[in-house]
């Protein structure tokens, strides 16, 4: 769920005003030109910008698809079982 849909710029008191561009490029320059306060930029973007010796922050948050996340979940689930097994075999 977006934060629009959470209503949590109105929890927090803010009205952004959110535009969109065609393309990562074109989000760096308005960030850079301060045109925007934020952009969604990919980290290729980000190198080039440090390696130019321009200053900016960036903001990263790593998600998993959903698919990726249960698989993950279930591979974990399965060595706790064997593990479990493993400790009522040998108990025994």
């Amino acid at each position: 769920m977006s934060p629009m849909q959470e209503k949590l710029f109105e929890k927090y008191g803010l009205e952004p005003d959110i535009s969109y561009v065609q393309g990562g490029a074109l989000a760096l320059q308005a960030a850079l030109t301060k045109q925007a306060d934020v952009g969604i930029l990919s980290y290729e973007h980000m190198l080039t910008v440090a390696v130019q010796g321009k200053r900016i922050v960036a903001f990263y948050q790593h998600c998993q698809p959903a698919g990726e996340q249960r698989d993950r979940q279930r591979e974990a689930d399965g060595r706790r079982r064997e593990a479990r097994a493993s400790r009522t075999r040998s108990s025994g």
